[in-house]
């Protein structure tokens, strides 16, 4: 589907969240209590966003379903980005949600079941099944019991199962891994939505080192050093009018930045 990685695809959920108000993500692990490693049976995305009414859990489940078409005021733009992220990582995934004004629903869509003919109609059409009310799975109550008490009220619920697609198949792989690249994707949104990974608070990295404050840039006295960034103007190329502008940063490594002991090379366990 396109993904480069899990994370990519996650990042797709976190970035509805994010527009749908969220100021709290929290990405949770279950588990079916034989597996051993901890190796999570089940993913969940949850946000205290706006959430959706259930008519609009079903459009959401649809490939290119969406009430943001060609919008580009925001990060969702064509509907694809929760199907295909989903279904990217496992091959079941539920939609819970609700508002402040409707009670809990959900959609389910199992690609063995699709397969297998369940949501084709008597014309032949494949239709996707309607919302019905819904009780949370045990692992997602008990974690918002425990995170948000009774404040959690409206927001939406991303519930993928079967998964058969992680790179990382132990929570403590996912857990590092999702944190740092979320660290660095969403840097620049920390100060709008805290985002979680197994109820790790995921701290902001700048890819560049150069932020003081930001996860690794004191590990050790080695230092990204700063260069001169480059502004390009863009403008429309028949009018001249200014539409805005890229802002380039650079930094320079130094040869032993990657080391521990830096008096060799950053590979295998020497590699900080």
């Amino acid at each position: 589907l396109g993904y480069k990685s899990n994370g990519d695809a996650i990042s797709e959920l976190i970035d509805n969240a994010i527009q749908a108000f969220a100021d709290r993500v929290d990405i949770i692990f279950g588990y079916d209590g034989n597996s051993s490693g901890r190796k999570p049976m089940q993913l969940a995305v949850i946000d205290n966003g706006h959430g959706m009414e259930p008519d609009m859990i079903r459009m959401a489940v649809m490939w290119g379903g969406t009430h943001r078409e060609n919008d580009r005021t925001g990060l969702g733009r064509y509907g694809y980005g929760l199907p295909c992220a989903s279904v990217s990582l496992g091959r079941r995934f539920s939609v819970f949600s609700q508002t402040d004004f409707s009670e809990m629903h959900a959609v389910t869509l199992d690609l063995d079941d699709l397969t297998a003919g369940t949501y084709t109609d008597s014309s032949g059409e494949i239709t996707v099944p309607p919302p019905y009310p819904a009780q949370l799975p045990d692992f997602v109550r008990k974690h918002l019991e425990t995170t948000a008490g009774t404040d959690w009220l409206n927001g939406t619920i991303i519930l993928i199962e079967k998964l058969d697609r992680l790179e990382w198949t132990t929570a403590n792989g996912l857990r590092e891994n999702l944190g740092r690249q979320f660290g660095v994707t969403y840097q620049k949104l920390r100060g709008e939505t805290a985002i979680y990974v197994d109820n790790k608070f995921v701290e902001p990295i700048d890819p560049l080192f150069l932020t003081p404050g930001f996860e690794l840039h004191e590990l050790d006295l080695d230092r990204a050093n700063a260069l001169d960034p480059v502004r390009i103007e863009v403008r429309d190329a028949e009018t001249d009018h200014y539409l805005g502008a890229i802002n380039l940063r650079y930094a320079w490594f130094p040869p032993s930045f990657g080391s521990i002991d830096k008096e060799r090379d950053a590979v295998g366990l020497n590699a900080n």
